[in-house]
């Protein structure tokens, strides 16, 4: 399994996903063509979302995340950092190519 950061893949060879998808479809794409489409369709999605009104603070988990300590796991006993989620939503709008607000931009 491997984190591509658009799309956690399960099968053992990524390129079956295009293949099936041309099985689907009788539509010949890469691997690449997939990955550049679903993160179109992404900004897209987010663009009607925002246009309907969700804005940064609709990104957020519940408050409960920041309060309540995990139970079991790996980080049971741990809190939701707010400092540490704020950074990564951050960086997630800019590696996205959004602005702060997680409204996507013209190059997006």
């Amino acid at each position: 399994m491997r984190d591509r950061g658009h799309l956690l893949l399960l099968l053992p060879d990524e390129h079956i996903y295009a293949e099936l998808f041309a099985a689907a479809t009788g539509v010949s794409l890469t691997l690449g063509d997939m990955f550049e489409l679903s993160s179109h369709l992404h900004d897209l999605t987010r663009t009607i979302n925002v246009k309907l009104g969700v804005k940064r603070e609709d990104d957020y988990p519940s408050e409960r995340a920041f309060t309540t300590p995990i139970k079991t796991g790996p980080h049971a006993g741990e809190l939701l950092d707010r400092e540490y989620f704020e950074s990564a939503l951050t960086m997630y709008y800019e590696k996205r190519g959004w602005d702060e607000n997680g409204v996507p931009t013209v190059t997006a």
